[in-house]
């Protein structure tokens, strides 16, 4: 787990980013999907925490566009290596759709309102691998691994670094 601490400009921007996302949904029926209670805008303003703090860790381009109907998938990108952010505070890393992205982050809540914590991530091959169906509540089954079958945040960019030689 690695811990990254945003400034309140970087707060600020995970807010724009999550109200902007919401806003672009307005009239089109699209809702995001979830295992919680929690509203839309709350689920755009957290994953945009994770983004924020990810594209910070790994010094690379936070795409921040708004959407109408998501992101497909994709998150960033960086070197060629597509990259997803999932927030959770499941303990597990899950997807309620197939994974698309080459490589997915999983980032969570810190100690403080301004402290996201990346605790690790795993390629598209590895999860489809070692997923399996787990079901929160009265919400559809999802796909998930546990937070042990992550790689840790650390070996991420040398990583990506590595497949761009390929």
């Amino acid at each position: 787990m690695t811990r990254i601490v945003l400034s309140p400009a970087e707060i600020l921007c995970a807010k724009f980013l999550g109200i902007t996302r919401q806003m672009m949904k307005f009239g089109t029926r699209t809702s995001n999907a979830r295992v919680s209670r929690k509203d839309d805008v709350q689920l755009n303003y957290e994953g945009a925490l994770g983004e924020v703090a990810v594209s910070k860790f790994l010094n690379a381009d936070l795409q921040a566009e708004g959407y109408t109907v998501g992101d497909d998938g994709v998150d960033m990108e960086m070197f060629g290596t597509t990259i997803d952010v999932k927030w959770s505070t499941k303990n597990e890393l899950y997807f309620n759709k197939p994974m698309r992205a080459d490589v997915a982050v999983m980032t969570a809540p810190g100690t403080d309102y301004y402290v996201v914590q990346i605790m690790g991530w795993i390629t598209k091959d590895e999860f489809n691998q070692k997923c399996f169906s787990q079901q929160y509540g009265n919400y559809a089954p999802v796909k998930a691994v546990r937070i042990d079958q992550l790689r840790k945040p650390d070996t991420l960019e040398i990583w990506i670094r590595r497949q761009r030689k390929k």
